[in-house]
């Protein structure tokens, strides 16, 4: 294979582009931030891609350097020395700074991990700054099979064993260089006469990714088994390939292809999960079931082994009940579903009632208010006019009744509130009316209430008898949010 002068591609090439075009990593057009240490798996990445930009007939390359500013005046080094690559090779750069030990004094995290944290972040950054659509990294074959030990080390479930993906983020962080072993890369470099800066910390044993590179898997290859990379790599691989048939069991289930309902049930304006069903999956799909659905509740959520399982015994067990779900959430068990849920902030100040403009809506017929968050529509259509084919909303009432109380007002619920359900000659408290309804109890404080002093005209979708159109209205509220 040759590249875009014609010559004939070093071998290291030719894997990398069919790993790229293998796992549909680019795409011609688009735009890439390629992550530059300075060391020679980046800057072997960098001028691949460099390399194949008539192959892969992308936009642009830039080449982004994050200085974590810990080793003084090498970090500086580091930055410049990809400067200088880049306007070798006449492509775009960019240097971020990060407090590195400041983050990790803040976070009450290690420097190692408040380091990964800070340099993904950044790379997003520059990113979205340049428009780009793949942000691509460095990490190789070795990198697969330590970062798998290392999670075997401190305990993971089968998404943790695949390891690092080849694309994650939707697609947006890439790794080309996966495939490629450490050694035929800095072989590369040498037998391509390309320089790399060498961090001297990677000799030392003060991270745990270097105490697992220079001492255990060395240990673990001497003693044990010789071939410990490849038996930690071929494991990566069979858990991918659970990991994707849970996945695939989980959506079944959730989408509600797996009995031929055809009904999803997860409920995306609720957040929360029918639990018809449930308790016949197996407890290995049970448990992948609950992590996608927390995943679309808030994504990049990590949850831990035994989070999940009091998850997946609330799940199981009767209602209603709770499980917490980790960074101020929790789900919730209640009316045969399972919710999943944020815990409300201590300190949220209650919200101002916004008030019905009575005289405006009859100047004018139409009015949006705001309040909790939403836009509410408010519009009012003459009976006698043949209007009511326009009559769809989240709720319709009769105006002219709405009109005659005292400064209707939307809001939530207080202390006192009653209202007259249809049907009804009298009224009941709220609070019962809700446990009839089986409104969960953590929407019921956040539920749309139209009222007028401690008398609620309307609960959620449902009018009170009071407002309530009959064959005399005239004139019709609907009610959209």
């Amino acid at each position: 294979m040759r590249d875009r002068k014609g010559t004939a591609m070093h071998a290291l090439s030719t894997k990398v582009l069919n790993t790229i075009r293998s796992h549909g990593m680019i795409e011609p057009g688009g735009r890439i931030i390629a992550g530059v240490s300075g060391g020679p798996d980046s800057v072997c990445l960098l001028r691949i891609l460099h390399g194949l930009a008539g192959e892969l007939q992308y936009g642009e390359l830039c080449a982004a350097h994050v200085n974590h500013g810990l080793r003084g005046a090498e970090s500086d080094g580091d930055e410049q020395f990809v400067r200088e690559l880049a306007e070798e090779l006449g492509i775009p750069f960019e240097s971020m700074r990060c407090d590195v030990a400041g983050l990790a004094a803040a976070e009450g995290m290690g420097t190692e991990s408040a380091a990964r944290q800070a340099r993904y972040e950044a790379l997003e950054q520059c990113r979205q700054r340049r428009g780009a659509q793949w942000i691509a990294v460095a990490h190789n074959r070795n990198d697969q099979a330590e970062t798998i030990l290392m999670r075997i080390l401190r305990g993971t479930g089968i998404h943790g064993l695949r390891g690092m993906e080849y694309n994650t983020r939707g697609g947006i962080l890439i790794r080309p260089l996966l495939d490629a072993d450490r050694q035929e890369i800095e072989a590369c470099c040498k037998e391509q006469g390309w320089a790399y800066r060498t961090d001297g910390t990677n000799a030392q044993t003060i991270y745990t990714r270097n105490r697992v590179r220079l001492d255990l898997l060395p240990k673990l290859e001497a003693e044990y088994n010789p071939k410990m990379q490849e038996a930690l790599l071929r494991l990566g691989r069979q858990a991918a390939e659970t990991d994707a048939a849970l996945d695939a069991a989980a959506e079944r289930y959730i989408s509600g292809a797996a009995d031929g309902s055809g009904g999803a049930r997860w409920s995306e304006s609720a957040y929360s999960l029918s639990m018809d069903g449930f308790a016949a999956l197996p407890p290995a799909v049970g448990k992948r079931v609950l992590q996608r659905c927390l995943d679309r509740q808030a994504p990049g959520t990590d949850l831990s082994a035994v989070m999940l399982e009091q998850m997946y015994q609330t799940a199981l067990g009767p209602e209603p009940a709770e499980a917490d779900a980790g960074r101020g959430r929790y789900v919730r068990r209640m009316y045969g579903s399972l919710w999943f849920l944020r815990r409300p902030s201590e300190n949220r100040s209650e919200e101002q009632p916004a008030f019905v403009p009575v005289q405006a809506l009859e100047e004018t017929g139409l009015q949006i208010l705001q309040f909790g968050g939403r836009d509410i529509v408010l519009k009012i259509i003459n009976v006698n006019r043949g209007g009511t084919g326009d009559a769809r909303g989240l709720a319709i009432m009769d105006w002219d009744k709405i009109r005659e109380t005292d400064f209707p007002v939307f809001r939530h619920r207080r202390p006192g509130d009653r209202i007259r359900p249809l049907g009804m000659r009298g009224s009941k408290k709220l609070q019962d009316f809700l446990v009839d309804r089986k409104i969960p109890r953590h929407q019921r404080d956040t539920l749309l209430l139209l009222a007028a002093g401690q008398r609620i005209l309307l609960a959620g979708s449902e009018p009170a008898a009071d407002c309530a159109v009959t064959k005399e209205t005239e004139r019709i509220l609907v009610i959209n949010y």
